[in-house]
């Protein structure tokens, strides 16, 4: 190539028109890349909140069967409530301070309650106990125990429900409460007796304060899960309706940089 076609195609190659035009082509191309780079980001940051709020309509299903001993308690404590994933529990700690609280409230009324209770079942337990006639009736303490703090539980309630029923079969009488057998024994007095020791026991106000406590607790309980819920359920419908979480999570500055 000559020294004349290096100077033509330097001349052309720096010409202002072109030169403008290079420029603005690649400021075209610099903006797209950018409004690329924001849609991308808008779009990771909606899908990750998409799957919080998911996590959250998982937490907000019917949770599995309340706490209780046995099969069937005498008195109910509820569960404690089911944890949130992490990155969820992180958003609320740092964006909803209030559904934290309830959270953590509920996770104690569910422990101390459960507490109270065993340690009710135990006291009530033991008093039946010291009053056993192991040679004179075939008597489960178990379910006595579980009539006795049941009684309580439904009297406060206004309603009875383990009234005693007596029945013989054979030489033995059969004692039940409702439909809970209790004793078997060929002397009637001995369950003569056992039917007062039932009335003495559901009459006694230091077991029927711990059975308020507990009823209490439940209440208590029932409340503030409502309000948890409500948060809950004010979050999901905020975000359907075009709203972004609040607060902050691990993940949040990998996805918004």
């Amino acid at each position: 190539m000559s020294w004349d076609s290096v100077n033509a195609l330097v001349t052309i190659l720096t010409h202002p028109a072109l030169t403008f035009l290079v420029g603005f082509f690649l400021g075209l191309l610099g903006k797209a890349i950018y409004l690329f780079k924001i849609q991308d980001l808008y779009e990771r940051r909606k899908r990750h909140q998409e799957l919080l709020v998911d996590s959250l309509k998982k937490w907000l299903k019917p949770s599995s069967l309340r706490s209780g001993i046995g099969d069937s308690p005498p008195i109910e404590c509820p569960d404690p409530p089911r944890d949130f994933d992490k990155y969820v529990r992180q958003h609320l700690e740092t964006g909803y301070p209030r559904a934290i609280k309830l959270f953590e409230d509920l996770k104690k009324i569910s422990s101390d309650c459960v507490d109270k209770r065993s340690k009710l079942m135990e006291r009530v337990r033991d008093i039946v106990s010291a009053r056993d006639e192991p040679y004179r009736t075939t008597y489960d303490i178990n379910s006595f125990v579980y009539v006795v703090i049941g009684e309580i539980k439904h009297r406060l309630r206004s309603s009875k429900v383990f009234e005693p029923v007596r029945k013989s079969e054979g030489r033995k009488w059969i004692l039940k409460f409702g439909a809970v057998e209790v004793a078997r024994s060929e002397d009637s007095q001995v369950l003569d007796k056992l039917e007062s020791f039932f009335y003495e026991l559901i009459q006694a106000e230091e077991l029927r304060s711990d059975v308020k406590e507990i009823i209490e607790m439940d209440r208590e309980y029932n409340e503030k899960f409502k309000e948890l819920r409500g948060i809950i359920e004010d979050i999901i419908t905020r975000f359907e309706h075009g709203n972004k979480l609040q607060g902050k999570c691990d993940i949040c500055p990998k996805f918004f940089g």
